[in-house]
């Protein structure tokens, strides 16, 4: 049996962190409770800012001073997961300096919430797993029975889910078209308008969509999307999945383009209303 220090969002629900310190020049210093120290321990903590990072990293530091064996760390968020290569020979890599941080906590296990790219984190992260509940949310967003086509807005998503999504699809009850998913092509101009287009031909007609990706930021992308299968198409309804939801005016935003939408709480305790649905992640 492990201790368990579940700590997101700048409060531990776990009891195990006592107290979090603010100095008048922003500095922050945690300060550890009680826990029993002849257990290793499970950390769970969704990481945003330089600020979460640090306040692992004080874990950490006190936990192996204790003599504690760190058993796992969980990030239901890992930032900088979208920076997964060098965009610019003067910007950092950002990955790959998280990734050199995780490794220096030295943890048995690390396990990683729907990462925006697995061979990155897979390359430069010992001992890294990774999980993801995009499938939840799918067996609630399908109608039984009713024909329903699976869109991915851009090739990343394809490759990202693509797979999974088919092996469960297999197994349940739906239409068949929603076992051979689609892509859409996605590129985005000089001036920072994003163009949408399907991989081939396309028919979507009466039919539920649902649209499944990792991220979704001010939504911008899903917009686009959507303006294109109405534009184009005569659907029954359309869902968007979403494993991480990072700005709430994206909730605002896309309430005018979808029916429904599926997030987890790996970013932010979101409060869920008749649009925006949220699986907690524990």
């Amino acid at each position: 049996m492990s201790n368990f220090i579940n700590f997101n969002f700048g409060e531990s629900t776990s009891g195990s962190i006592r107290k979090i310190h603010k100095f008048p020049d922003g500095e922050i210093m945690l300060e550890l409770g009680e826990l029993d120290r002849k257990k290793p321990v499970k950390v769970q903590m969704s990481i945003q800012t330089s600020d979460d990072i640090f306040l692992l990293m004080q874990l950490i530091d006190i936990l192996k001073r204790q003599e504690v064996v760190v058993e796992e760390i969980f990030f239901p968020y890992l930032m900088s997961m979208r920076n997964d290569r060098v965009m610019d020979y003067n910007c950092p890599f950002n990955l790959k300096i998280i990734a050199e941080l995780v490794n220096s906590l030295e943890a048995n296990r690390v396990i990683i919430h729907a990462p925006h790219s697995r061979a990155q984190f897979e390359k430069r992260i010992y001992n890294v797993d990774f999980v993801e509940y995009t499938t939840h949310m799918l067996d609630f967003a399908l109608i039984p029975k009713e024909p329903t086509a699976i869109v991915f807005p851009d090739e990343g998503a394809f490759a990202n889910y693509r797979d999974s999504v088919v092996h469960h699809l297999n197994k349940t009850n739906v239409d068949h078209k929603a076992s051979h998913p689609i892509y859409f092509k996605k590129e985005r101009l000089a001036d920072g308008n994003i163009v949408i287009t399907p991989d081939g031909l396309v028919n979507l007609n009466d039919m539920h969509i649902i649209v499944i990706d990792d991220l979704c930021d001010r939504g911008g992308t899903f917009i686009k999307l959507s303006e294109y299968i109405t534009k184009n198409y005569r659907v029954l309804s359309k869902t968007l999945i979403v494993s991480h939801l990072i700005q709430p005016i994206a909730v605002e935003l896309l309430q005018e383009h979808y029916d429904k939408m599926w997030t987890t709480n790996s970013t932010m305790n979101w409060q869920g209303c008749n649009f925006l649905k949220v699986l907690g992640i524990k």
